[in-house]
C-alpha cells in the first residue's frame, strides 16, 4: 500500500525536476511520523531528505516528540519539523499569543 502512494509522488517530483517552466505541483516532501527514527534505523528518513534535495524541495519531518529526534533529523538535513516536541495543538488565539513578542523600548 505504501508503494502505491509513493510512486505517484515520485512522478510529480520528476515533473518538478524536468519542467522548470511550469509551476511545481508540490513544494515539500513530508516524512511521516511512522518513519521518524526513535532509536532505530534512520534509513528512510535519510532517503526522504536526499530525495527532497535532489528535486529542489523542502523536507518536513512530522511527529517529532523528543529533543533527540529533533537533533537527529536536523543532523540528517531536515530544516522543517512539526510535532509535540515543539507545541501541542492549541486554539488560534493561543498561537497568536505564543508568537507575539513585545520588544523593549530603547
Amino acid at each position: 500500500m505504501m508503494i502505491a502512494a509513493i510512486v505517484p509522488a515520485l512522478v510529480l517530483c520528476r515533473r518538478v525536476r524536468t519542467d522548470p517552466a511550469s509551476p511545481p505541483p508540490v513544494h515539500q516532501i513530508k516524512l511521516d511520523r511512522s518513519f521518524v527514527p526513535d532509536g532505530g534505523s534512520d534509513a528512510i528518513a535519510t532517503v526522504v531528505v536526499q530525495m527532497a534535495r535532489a528535486f529542489g524541495l523542502a523536507a518536513v519531518a512530522e511527529g517529532i516528540e523528543t529533543a533527540e529526534q529533533a537533533a537527529q533529523l536536523t543532523g540528517l538535513g531536515y530544516e522543517k519539523a512539526q510535532g509535540f516536541h515543539f507545541a501541542r495543538p492549541m486554539p488560534a488565539a493561543d498561537l497568536h499569543d505564543r508568537f507575539s513578542v513585545s520588544l523593549p523600548s530603547p
